[in-house]
């Protein structure tokens, strides 16, 4: 039951990436 819980937080983060992915590479673009 852990590991689920666990994994749908990882799969909720992956998909918050992939919708504002856009943004977050405008915020890390010029620390790279």
């Amino acid at each position: 039951m852990f590991s689920r819980i666990v994994f749908v937080l990882f799969a909720a983060a992956v998909l918050l990436v992939l919708i504002n992915w856009e943004r977050i590479w405008e915020i890390l673009r010029p620390l790279v």
